[in-house]
């Protein structure tokens, strides 16, 4: 009863101190640019370069099938600026050096017609010194009938032209073509902008023997996890942000309580009163988590919608607000004001923050950000606002959480006896 009594205190206190304004400020700021400025998806603005080697009446008709199959659209032509260039090109990939400017595509028909020097290691070095304009016949690719604008293909009618605008616009380039026996053949130009994995598909994908590596994907074990409504750009933002400026600010703000009860000496008197120092501080904290939570769902909310799965967001956001006062108490055990301490509190938010990266690139995910605890947060608030997962990795992660805490507010409070 008497711990309850101390957190309606501290409820009151803190609803009249400076940064329950401030965080609830913040976050209508935030909401309204959520809501108003930033756009629900992104247009992409991929663009890839074909050179369709056959008679154009053939080319013609196969866009005009895709058209109408509704995966494609007739896009605005668009004119390019050809500057001169020197190009490498690496017919194998074996020869390819770990560090390399030019494109890696097999020899073909339309390669050996233009002028060229062999060199020592196999490539070959085209030069070309004029600079001149081409066009492009544009198309809009879309993922499915129904999916998202993937990008914007180009067709010309030069193949000399697919390769040095590959090579200088830093994009896809390929060329189509059917051989003798009426199968269609697809290659592309890797031009050393893509990472080693996306090459290794790309080389498993475009080969003679795919149909062996359809089986091989076959044999392998799926899980379905049903039907995946991937989030929109708008979306992608909202773990990121109650994340780091509702839930992880409550390192700020217990911090900030502390540290004024410090400077009105309130901490001191709170040794003889009748509740221990583990109650005063855990009741500090505890007093913390609505205002996070509820700034939280203010924006989560109105994004979101229906499509979270509410009991376990509002679970990781709680777990992470509490680990966060947790730190944010130990922090002010060791400092006497926020102006001695903000040198640390940035290194540790800088630290937080660092798995932005790896969320935003899942292909970069080093052990070194693995062990940082928002990485595993960013994912459990993800998995929960698609509500596509089974929630066990944010129950683990959230008891992690809440386990870790304990053990911090204890030396905290020990920490405060001593001082104090």
């Amino acid at each position: 009863m008497k711990m309850i009594t101390q957190v309606g205190k501290e409820l009151k206190i803190s609803s009249r101190g400076f940064y329950f304004y401030t965080e609830l400020f913040l976050t209508l700021i935030i909401l309204f640019i959520m809501l108003f400025i930033v756009p629900e998806k992104v247009v992409s603005e991929k663009e890839e370069y074909l050179f369709y080697n056959m008679k154009p009446e053939i080319s013609q008709l196969i866009y005009d099938k895709s058209i109408e199959k509704g995966v494609m659209i007739k896009a605005e032509d668009k004119t390019f600026k050809l500057k001169p260039s020197t190009i490498n090109v690496y017919p194998d990939r074996n020869t390819v050096p770990n560090q390399f400017d030019g494109i890696v595509m097999p020899l073909n028909d339309s390669l050996e017609k233009l002028n060229s020097v062999k060199n020592a290691d196999g490539s070959y070095t085209f030069n070309f010194t004029d600079e001149t304009e081409v066009s492009g016949v544009g198309y809009a690719i879309y993922d499915g009938k129904d999916g998202p604008l993937d990008k914007h293909v180009y067709l010309f009618d030069n193949f000399a032209a697919v390769l040095r605008l590959s090579s200088q616009e830093r994009n896809i380039g390929g060329i189509i073509y059917y051989d003798k026996n009426a199968r269609e053949h697809y290659e592309m130009f890797l031009s050393g902008i893509v990472t080693e994995k996306f090459k290794n598909a790309s080389y498993a994908l475009h080969n003679d023997n795919i149909y062996d590596v359809i089986d091989d994907a076959e044999q392998q074990t799926v899980r379905h996890l049903g039907k995946i409504d991937p989030l929109s750009f708008k979306q992608s933002f909202i773990p990121l942000i109650i994340v780091y400026l509702n839930a992880l600010m409550g390192i700020f703000i217990v911090a900030g309580h502390v540290f004024n009860d410090k400077a009105q000496d309130v901490i001191r008197p709170a040794r003889v009163s009748p509740i221990s120092m583990h109650q005063i501080l855990l009741a500090k904290l505890i007093a913390s988590l609505p205002v996070s939570l509820v700034s939280a769902l203010i924006i989560c909310i109105p994004i979101m919608q229906f499509q979270p799965n509410y009991p376990l967001l509002i679970l990781i956001l709680l777990a992470t607000a509490f680990f966060a006062g947790s730190v944010g108490l130990l922090i002010a055990s060791y400092f006497e004001s926020m102006k001695s301490s903000f040198g640390l509190m940035m290194i540790i938010l800088v630290t937080l923050m660092l798995p932005i990266i790896s969320y935003h690139l899942p292909t970069f995910s080093p052990l070194g950000l693995k062990l940082i605890p928002s990485h595993h947060i960013l994912l459990s608030v993800k998995d929960a606002i698609s509500n596509h997962a089974d929630g066990m990795y944010a129950l683990m992660t959230s008891a992690v959480l809440l386990i870790v805490s304990i053990p911090i507010i204890a030396l905290s409070a020990v920490r405060f006896k001593r001082a104090h």
